[in-house]
């Protein structure tokens, strides 16, 4: 008979109840958006570690045989690899930022697991000075996420200046955020312009 001769239809759906917006993936999405206007580049970094409070029965390496305890030091590391590649991407400066978990283990052993947010920015130069646009940045995404700047910074439990860092509590951020209309259109995050190169 051939497969070309059956027909193509589409199945018949019935759908009585509308889906809800996932609260964390709508925020995450809102602040993608924000850090993509300021030409950050999203990264992902291991979640195993040489240091934490939770050890791996069977590391894959010896300096990945803990969980991360925060996204900062992996940060710093994934801006130090591309400050060395600065000038194969044709970049003045490096801006990166990640998403992730982070793990901690309390005092009777259970794990506590989180959700985190870490921005940073760099050129590798020593006189460089980045706090401004950092501001900006933060000040564009407390607008996004319409709330006070105060509130934003409140949540930031790790910061460096040189390369500027911060890492911000996800979690803690989207508990005071309002859970998204199911109606609202979310336009995709993925807007940045990206260019090819070769090595």
């Amino acid at each position: 008979y051939g497969l070309d001769n059956i027909a193509s239809t589409l199945p018949k759906l019935n759908i009585t109840t509308s889906g809800s917006m996932h609260k964390r993936m709508y925020w995450e999405n809102v602040i993608k958006k924000v850090l993509l206007s300021h030409g950050y580049s999203e990264v992902y970094t291991y979640s195993f570690a040489n240091k934490g409070d939770v050890e791996i029965l069977k590391p894959i390496s010896k300096d990945k045989s803990k969980l991360r305890t925060n996204l900062s030091d992996g940060l710093a590391i994934a801006m130090q690899s591309n400050l060395q590649n600065m000038p194969i991407l044709d970049q003045k400066d490096i801006r990166i930022f990640e998403f992730g978990n982070c793990f901690k283990a309390s005092a009777d052993g259970s794990v506590f697991e989180w959700r985190s947010l870490v921005v940073g920015i760099d050129d590798g130069k020593k006189k460089s000075n980045f706090i401004s646009i950092a501001d900006n940045m933060m000040l564009d995404m407390a607008k996004s996420l319409d709330i006070d700047l105060e509130d934003l910074n409140e949540l930031v439990f790790k910061r460096s200046d040189k390369p500027i860092i911060y890492e911000i509590d996800f979690d803690k951020l989207i508990e005071s955020l309002p859970t998204p209309d199911v109606n609202c259109i979310l336009s995709s995050a993925n807007s940045g312009k990206y260019k090819t190169f070769s090595l």
